[in-house]
């Protein structure tokens, strides 16, 4: 008899995901679309600048931010005037932190590299072929 499974349940508990840029919480989408996520990796790599680039960016958070608190957080990109001014602006540094973090919540990469070398040992300035001092 094989021991193949002809039936397997690939659903998933969805996890509430969120993030705080103060005061206010922002929900995120438990799961993103395929679309959603070719979106993140494009405003992560793309040579863009400018106003395209923060459109693109804008753009791939309304896929992975919850609608009424996307509303908020564009709100707060915002610049505000003399009526309503805008206390707490999210600009270039929030998304610079923001999006590589949005890529490993939803599994495409960490957000800090490895301090380990290729081969699992630490990342130290000495070398392999350094001779180990005499102990004392």
């Amino acid at each position: 008899m094989s021991d193949v499974v002809r039936f397997k349940d690939f659903s998933l508990d969805p996890e509430p995901i969120g993030f705080r840029i103060a005061p206010d919480d922002f929900e995120c989408y438990p799961e993103i679309p395929l679309d959603v996520m070719m979106d993140v990796v494009k405003a992560s790599t793309t040579q863009a600048s400018g106003p395209e680039r923060l459109e693109q960016m804008l753009q791939m958070l309304e896929g992975v931010i919850v609608d009424k608190h996307y509303e908020l957080f564009v709100q707060r990109t915002k610049r505000g005037t003399k009526e309503q001014p805008n206390p707490s602006p999210i600009g270039m540094r929030h998304i610079r932190d923001l999006l590589p973090w949005i890529m490993e919540v939803y599994g495409l990469r960490p957000t800090e590299e490895s301090s380990e070398s290729a081969d699992g040992s630490l990342d130290e300035d000495t070398s392999s072929t350094d001779t180990a001092s005499p102990e004392d």
